[in-house]
């Protein structure tokens, strides 16, 4: 709802320069014009209806005449705000926004983006619960709200709220990604790996659900199968540091050292600040009998905080 009518919230995707194109319906028939997106939303676009098209040079005039900013540039400026990652630019100007309109589920939508982006976590869920409240059905901001709880820690309204992205929208990859970490975080590996299996169904470019899949498989002791998933997620992404380290550490689990050595390396390449990638390696070193290089590894680890190695050198009156 807008001031004097209502706007389209759509799942046809909108593209920058496709705004006042015409949109049809599965028979054809024009129903609106496109209007505006938001970029950081996956389901967020908007028209105006086709019955607002012969009144639109009135409602311009008498927008004008009142000082009421557009309804799709209020949009625009938010969300150039928040592709400059101004956060605190775009916190002032959706609680202004919602001063003058404040029955408009997208500002508190903005408003608990701006929040969750400063880390301020319970004004997010406020603005977020807010925005549903206005309209209940809008998936993005049931994800959004879902990821808060899932970041502050409270996985079972994690569970909750991404239940109900998938609800509104069934094919939501990363819904299903993230409600499947919320359910590793309470233990229940097996509905968290049913969660990822339908996130790579939707998106099987989804290298973090590949990960995630194949940390509940370690944990469930399938280390073939969790070392099968680290590699997909490097194979779509080669420079991802995590899936190298855990695939490292799988490696290690069934004694296959020199394997491992060589994920840590690729670690250490991607990250040389990486502690815990420069301790395991010198395990795995000693694990084939270079005293040495474990000596090294672990004198580096201690330099950069590793608390193990620390204490390992203290023991043996090694210094660093």
């Amino acid at each position: 709802p807008v001031e004097g009518g209502q706007y389209l919230q759509i799942t046809a995707p909108i593209s920058p320069g496709s705004s006042g194109g015409g949109l049809f319906d599965e028979k054809g028939s024009l129903i609106g014009l496109t209007t505006a997106y938001l970029a950081d939303g996956q389901q967020l676009n908007f028209a105006i209806p086709v019955e607002w098209i012969s009144e639109l040079p009135k409602r311009h005039k008498k927008a004008l005449a009142k000082g009421i900013e557009p309804y799709a540039n209020r949009i625009n400026k938010a969300e150039a705000l928040s592709s400059k990652e101004d956060w605190e630019g775009l916190r002032d100007y959706t609680i202004q926004w919602i001063k003058e309109l404040p029955q408009d589920a997208v500002a508190w939508f903005f408003l608990g983006l701006a929040y969750s982006r400063r880390d301020q976590i319970d004004k997010a869920i406020e603005a977020y619960q807010q925005s549903l409240h206005i309209n209940p059905e809008t998936s993005e901001v049931w994800y959004n709200l879902g990821t808060i709880f899932l970041r502050s820690g409270d996985n079972a309204k994690a569970v909750q709220a991404l239940d109900q992205a998938i609800r509104t929208t069934p094919d939501y990859a990363k819904a299903y990604g993230n409600r499947g970490l919320a359910y590793s975080n309470l233990g229940d590996y097996n509905r968290a790996i049913n969660d990822y299996n339908q996130a790579i169904r939707l998106d099987p470019e989804y290298a973090t659900a590949y990960y995630n899949r194949g940390c509940d498989y370690s944990k469930l002791l399938n280390y073939n199968q969790s070392i099968k998933d680290y590699t997909k997620a490097i194979e779509i992404d080669p420079k991802f540091a995590l899936a190298y380290y855990n695939r490292g550490n799988d490696y290690g689990k069934i004694a296959d050292y020199n394997r491992a050595i060589q994920d840590y390396n690729k670690v250490i390449a991607l990250n040389p600040a990486f502690a815990s990638a420069f301790y395991n390696r010198g395990t795995a070193y000693y694990n084939i009998g270079n005293n040495n290089q474990m000596i090294n590894d672990y004198k580096m680890a201690a330099r950069l905080g590793h608390e193990n190695s620390q204490n390992w050198l203290r023991g043996q009156g090694i210094y660093w």
